[in-house]
Protein backbone atom coordinates (compact mmCIF):
# COMPACT_ATOMS: atom_id res chain seq x y z
CA UNK A 1 0.00 0.00 0.00
CA UNK A 2 1.33 3.39 -0.97
CA UNK A 3 1.56 5.78 1.95
CA UNK A 4 1.58 9.57 1.48
CA UNK A 5 3.99 10.59 4.19
CA UNK A 6 3.05 14.25 4.13
CA UNK A 7 -0.71 13.74 4.35
CA UNK A 8 -3.32 12.22 6.66
CA UNK A 9 -6.87 11.02 5.99
CA UNK A 10 -9.61 12.60 8.09
CA UNK A 11 -11.43 10.14 10.34
CA UNK A 12 -14.73 11.93 9.94
CA UNK A 13 -16.57 13.53 7.08
CA UNK A 14 -15.67 12.81 3.49
CA UNK A 15 -13.27 9.83 3.47
CA UNK A 16 -11.78 11.06 0.21
CA UNK A 17 -10.74 14.40 1.70
CA UNK A 18 -7.01 14.66 2.25
CA UNK A 19 -5.60 17.15 4.75
CA UNK A 20 -1.93 18.10 4.55
CA UNK A 21 -0.06 18.06 7.83
CA UNK A 22 3.03 19.66 6.33
CA UNK A 23 3.89 22.94 8.01
CA UNK A 24 4.54 26.00 5.89
CA UNK A 25 8.21 27.00 5.96
CA UNK A 26 8.83 29.93 8.26
CA UNK A 27 9.56 33.20 6.51
CA UNK A 28 12.51 35.09 7.93
CA UNK A 29 11.93 38.62 9.16
CA UNK A 30 14.39 41.45 8.76
CA UNK A 31 16.02 42.42 12.05
CA UNK A 32 15.55 46.12 11.24
CA UNK A 33 12.20 46.60 9.49
CA UNK A 34 10.59 43.32 10.73
CA UNK A 35 9.07 42.69 7.31
CA UNK A 36 9.25 39.34 5.57
CA UNK A 37 12.52 39.12 3.67
CA UNK A 38 12.18 38.82 -0.09
CA UNK A 39 15.87 39.43 -0.80
CA UNK A 40 18.19 38.23 1.93
CA UNK A 41 21.49 40.07 2.35
CA UNK A 42 24.54 37.80 2.23
CA UNK A 43 26.65 38.95 5.16
CA UNK A 44 30.45 38.86 4.95
CA UNK A 45 30.71 38.35 8.72
CA UNK A 46 29.74 35.50 11.04
CA UNK A 47 26.55 37.19 12.30
CA UNK A 48 23.45 35.00 12.28
CA UNK A 49 21.12 37.99 12.00
CA UNK A 50 18.83 38.22 8.98
CA UNK A 51 18.62 41.51 7.07
CA UNK A 52 16.68 42.37 3.98
CA UNK A 53 18.86 43.85 1.26
CA UNK A 54 17.27 47.30 1.54
CA UNK A 55 17.91 47.66 5.29
CA UNK A 56 21.42 46.21 5.04
CA UNK A 57 22.24 48.67 2.26
CA UNK A 58 20.90 51.63 4.25
CA UNK A 59 22.74 50.52 7.40
CA UNK A 60 26.06 50.44 5.54
CA UNK A 61 25.40 53.91 4.10
CA UNK A 62 24.57 55.32 7.54
CA UNK A 63 27.73 53.80 8.97
CA UNK A 64 29.80 55.23 6.13
CA UNK A 65 28.44 58.73 6.70
CA UNK A 66 28.98 58.45 10.47
CA UNK A 67 32.53 57.08 10.59
CA UNK A 68 33.77 56.97 6.96
CA UNK A 69 33.60 53.20 6.93
CA UNK A 70 30.84 50.70 6.18
CA UNK A 71 30.28 48.41 9.15
CA UNK A 72 27.91 45.58 9.98
CA UNK A 73 25.16 47.02 12.22
CA UNK A 74 25.45 44.01 14.57
CA UNK A 75 29.12 43.11 15.02
CA UNK A 76 30.61 46.37 13.63
CA UNK A 77 33.05 44.49 11.40
CA UNK A 78 34.21 46.73 8.50
CA UNK A 79 32.65 45.74 5.18
CA UNK A 80 34.16 46.29 1.74
CA UNK A 81 31.57 47.06 -0.92
CA UNK A 82 31.93 46.38 -4.64
CA UNK A 83 29.51 46.50 -7.55
CA UNK A 84 29.32 43.54 -9.93
CA UNK A 85 28.48 45.05 -13.33
CA UNK A 86 27.56 41.67 -14.84
CA UNK A 87 24.90 40.81 -12.25
CA UNK A 88 24.02 44.38 -11.25
CA UNK A 89 24.39 43.42 -7.59
CA UNK A 90 26.42 44.61 -4.64
CA UNK A 91 29.16 42.29 -3.38
CA UNK A 92 30.32 42.41 0.24
CA UNK A 93 33.56 41.19 1.77
CA UNK A 94 35.25 41.54 5.13
CA UNK A 95 37.94 44.16 5.82
CA UNK A 96 40.50 44.46 8.60
CA UNK A 97 39.15 46.63 11.46
CA UNK A 98 41.05 49.90 11.78
CA UNK A 99 40.50 49.87 15.54
CA UNK A 100 42.74 46.83 15.91
CA UNK A 101 45.48 48.55 13.93
CA UNK A 102 45.11 51.64 16.14
CA UNK A 103 45.48 49.63 19.35
CA UNK A 104 48.72 48.12 18.08
CA UNK A 105 50.13 51.52 17.05
CA UNK A 106 49.27 53.24 20.35
CA UNK A 107 50.50 50.48 22.65
CA UNK A 108 53.01 51.90 25.15
CA UNK A 109 52.92 55.47 23.79
CA UNK A 110 52.37 58.66 25.76
CA UNK A 111 49.40 60.99 25.33
CA UNK A 112 50.89 63.39 22.75
CA UNK A 113 52.07 60.69 20.29
CA UNK A 114 48.69 59.00 20.64
CA UNK A 115 46.95 62.29 19.80
CA UNK A 116 49.09 62.72 16.69
CA UNK A 117 48.37 59.15 15.65
CA UNK A 118 44.64 59.77 16.00
CA UNK A 119 44.81 62.87 13.80
CA UNK A 120 46.80 60.99 11.19
CA UNK A 121 44.38 58.06 11.25
CA UNK A 122 41.42 60.42 10.91
CA UNK A 123 42.91 61.97 7.77
CA UNK A 124 43.77 58.52 6.44
CA UNK A 125 40.22 57.31 7.11
CA UNK A 126 38.79 60.23 5.17
CA UNK A 127 41.12 59.57 2.23
CA UNK A 128 40.29 55.87 2.29
CA UNK A 129 36.58 56.66 2.34
CA UNK A 130 36.95 58.84 -0.75
CA UNK A 131 38.88 56.08 -2.49
CA UNK A 132 36.07 53.66 -1.67
CA UNK A 133 33.52 56.02 -3.20
CA UNK A 134 35.64 56.52 -6.29
CA UNK A 135 36.05 52.79 -6.73
CA UNK A 136 32.31 52.16 -6.47
CA UNK A 137 31.58 55.13 -8.75
CA UNK A 138 33.91 53.74 -11.41
CA UNK A 139 32.33 50.29 -11.09
CA UNK A 140 28.79 51.65 -11.51
CA UNK A 141 29.49 54.16 -14.30
CA UNK A 142 29.07 51.72 -17.25
CA UNK A 143 25.75 50.53 -15.83
CA UNK A 144 24.50 54.11 -15.42
CA UNK A 145 25.47 54.98 -18.99
CA UNK A 146 23.56 51.94 -20.22
CA UNK A 147 20.48 53.03 -18.26
CA UNK A 148 20.62 56.50 -19.81
CA UNK A 149 20.89 55.04 -23.31
CA UNK A 150 17.88 52.83 -22.60
CA UNK A 151 15.98 55.86 -21.32
CA UNK A 152 16.78 57.78 -24.50
CA UNK A 153 15.72 54.87 -26.70
CA UNK A 154 12.41 54.54 -24.85
CA UNK A 155 11.75 58.31 -24.87
CA UNK A 156 13.00 59.56 -28.26
CA UNK A 157 13.36 63.23 -29.09
CA UNK A 158 11.24 64.62 -31.95
CA UNK A 159 13.00 64.77 -35.30
CA UNK A 160 14.28 68.16 -36.52
CA UNK A 161 11.77 69.98 -38.67
CA UNK A 162 12.25 69.66 -42.42
CA UNK A 163 11.59 72.33 -44.96
CA UNK A 164 8.78 71.10 -47.20
CA UNK A 165 9.51 73.60 -49.98
CA UNK A 166 13.26 73.06 -50.28
CA UNK A 167 13.33 69.47 -49.13
CA UNK A 168 16.41 70.30 -47.05
CA UNK A 169 16.43 69.06 -43.49
CA UNK A 170 16.84 71.69 -40.79
CA UNK A 171 20.01 71.70 -38.67
CA UNK A 172 20.28 69.02 -36.03
CA UNK A 173 18.63 69.78 -32.72
CA UNK A 174 20.71 72.02 -30.51
CA UNK A 175 21.93 70.88 -27.14
CA UNK A 176 19.76 73.48 -25.38
CA UNK A 177 16.62 72.27 -27.16
CA UNK A 178 17.38 68.65 -26.40
CA UNK A 179 18.05 69.47 -22.75
CA UNK A 180 14.79 71.37 -22.48
CA UNK A 181 12.81 68.49 -23.96
CA UNK A 182 14.57 65.93 -21.80
CA UNK A 183 13.91 68.04 -18.72
CA UNK A 184 10.31 69.02 -19.33
CA UNK A 185 8.72 66.39 -21.55
CA UNK A 186 10.06 63.13 -20.15
CA UNK A 187 7.06 61.08 -19.10
CA UNK A 188 9.27 58.61 -17.23
CA UNK A 189 12.26 59.73 -15.21
CA UNK A 190 15.66 58.13 -15.88
CA UNK A 191 16.63 55.24 -13.66
CA UNK A 192 19.57 55.45 -11.29
CA UNK A 193 22.04 52.60 -10.98
CA UNK A 194 20.64 51.95 -7.48
CA UNK A 195 17.29 51.11 -9.19
CA UNK A 196 15.63 54.25 -7.92
CA UNK A 197 14.94 57.26 -10.17
CA UNK A 198 16.74 60.46 -11.07
CA UNK A 199 14.68 63.57 -10.47
CA UNK A 200 15.39 66.97 -11.97
CA UNK A 201 15.93 69.73 -9.40
CA UNK A 202 17.27 73.24 -9.66
CA UNK A 203 20.58 74.36 -8.24
CA UNK A 204 18.60 76.14 -5.51
CA UNK A 205 16.78 72.96 -4.49
CA UNK A 206 20.00 70.95 -4.55
CA UNK A 207 21.62 73.59 -2.34
CA UNK A 208 18.70 73.39 0.11
CA UNK A 209 19.12 69.63 0.41
CA UNK A 210 22.84 70.03 0.93
CA UNK A 211 22.23 72.58 3.69
CA UNK A 212 19.66 70.33 5.36
CA UNK A 213 22.20 67.55 5.47
CA UNK A 214 25.13 69.55 6.84
CA UNK A 215 23.73 72.48 8.83
CA UNK A 216 22.53 72.13 12.44
CA UNK A 217 19.49 74.33 11.74
CA UNK A 218 16.01 73.40 10.49
CA UNK A 219 14.95 74.91 7.13
CA UNK A 220 12.70 77.50 8.82
CA UNK A 221 15.50 78.78 11.07
CA UNK A 222 16.69 82.36 10.28
CA UNK A 223 20.33 81.25 10.19
CA UNK A 224 19.48 78.51 7.68
CA UNK A 225 17.75 81.05 5.45
CA UNK A 226 20.66 83.49 5.78
CA UNK A 227 23.22 80.90 4.73
CA UNK A 228 21.08 79.70 1.83
CA UNK A 229 20.58 83.29 0.62
CA UNK A 230 24.31 83.95 0.78
CA UNK A 231 24.92 80.97 -1.49
CA UNK A 232 22.32 82.06 -4.01
CA UNK A 233 23.84 85.54 -4.23
CA UNK A 234 26.74 83.84 -6.02
CA UNK A 235 24.94 81.73 -8.65
CA UNK A 236 28.05 81.19 -10.77
CA UNK A 237 30.12 79.73 -7.96
CA UNK A 238 30.39 75.97 -7.71
CA UNK A 239 28.42 73.75 -5.40
CA UNK A 240 30.41 71.18 -3.42
CA UNK A 241 28.68 68.71 -5.75
CA UNK A 242 30.02 67.14 -8.92
CA UNK A 243 28.41 65.24 -11.73
CA UNK A 244 29.09 61.58 -11.02
CA UNK A 245 29.59 60.86 -14.72
CA UNK A 246 31.92 63.63 -15.93
CA UNK A 247 33.25 65.10 -12.68
CA UNK A 248 32.21 68.65 -13.56
CA UNK A 249 31.43 70.88 -10.57
CA UNK A 250 27.87 72.20 -10.62
CA UNK A 251 27.04 75.85 -9.98
CA UNK A 252 24.51 77.14 -7.45
CA UNK A 253 22.53 78.73 -10.28
CA UNK A 254 22.40 75.58 -12.42
CA UNK A 255 18.86 75.33 -13.88
CA UNK A 256 18.76 71.55 -13.88
CA UNK A 257 20.53 68.79 -11.94
CA UNK A 258 19.38 65.18 -12.11
CA UNK A 259 19.79 63.74 -8.63
CA UNK A 260 18.79 60.35 -7.27
CA UNK A 261 15.70 60.49 -5.10
CA UNK A 262 17.32 58.11 -2.58
CA UNK A 263 19.94 60.70 -1.71
CA UNK A 264 22.65 59.21 0.49
CA UNK A 265 20.61 56.28 1.82
CA UNK A 266 22.39 53.63 -0.25
CA UNK A 267 26.00 52.54 -0.07
CA UNK A 268 26.12 52.69 -3.88
CA UNK A 269 26.21 56.47 -3.50
CA UNK A 270 26.54 57.28 0.18
CA UNK A 271 26.94 60.99 -0.58
CA UNK A 272 24.08 61.27 -3.08
CA UNK A 273 24.21 60.83 -6.87
CA UNK A 274 24.06 63.68 -9.37
CA UNK A 275 24.08 63.84 -13.16
CA UNK A 276 24.48 67.15 -14.98
CA UNK A 277 22.10 68.02 -17.79
CA UNK A 278 24.92 67.86 -20.33
CA UNK A 279 25.69 64.24 -19.50
CA UNK A 280 22.02 63.27 -19.45
CA UNK A 281 21.48 64.59 -22.97
CA UNK A 282 24.86 63.38 -24.23
CA UNK A 283 24.38 59.76 -23.20
CA UNK A 284 20.60 59.49 -23.53
CA UNK A 285 20.26 61.29 -26.88
CA UNK A 286 23.80 61.46 -28.28
CA UNK A 287 23.59 65.26 -28.44
CA UNK A 288 26.80 67.11 -27.61
CA UNK A 289 26.76 70.45 -25.77
CA UNK A 290 28.20 73.54 -27.43
CA UNK A 291 31.80 74.60 -27.02
CA UNK A 292 30.85 77.07 -24.32
CA UNK A 293 29.47 74.36 -22.07
CA UNK A 294 31.72 71.42 -22.80
CA UNK A 295 32.10 69.17 -19.78
CA UNK A 296 35.58 68.04 -18.81
CA UNK A 297 36.20 64.31 -19.10
CA UNK A 298 39.45 64.40 -17.16
CA UNK A 299 37.96 63.93 -13.71
CA UNK A 300 35.34 61.25 -13.19
CA UNK A 301 35.59 61.25 -9.42
CA UNK A 302 32.95 62.16 -6.85
CA UNK A 303 33.53 65.29 -4.78
CA UNK A 304 33.94 65.50 -1.03
CA UNK A 305 30.37 66.83 -0.79
CA UNK A 306 31.48 69.09 2.06
CA UNK A 307 29.59 72.32 2.60
CA UNK A 308 31.72 75.40 3.30
CA UNK A 309 29.48 77.88 5.09
CA UNK A 310 30.03 81.58 4.29
CA UNK A 311 30.44 83.81 7.33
Amino acid sequence: MDVLATSAVETSGDPQKIVSDTKEPEVEECAICFDAITQLAKLPCSCKVAYCMMCWDQALAQSYNACWQSRCPTCRIPVRVDYDAETGCLVFSREVPRDEQADEEDAGLEEEPIRRNRMRRMMTSHSTALEDRRRISAQTRPAQLRLLREFGAANPLPQPEASIESGIQAPAMTFQAAAAIAACAAAVRPQCVCRSQLERVSGLERTKRLCQRHLPYPPDHPEFERILSSFMERPNESLPVQCDLCGESLAFGTPGIWTCERGNSTILHASAYDVCESCLVRYAYNVEPGASSVQTELSQQPSDDVLVVPL
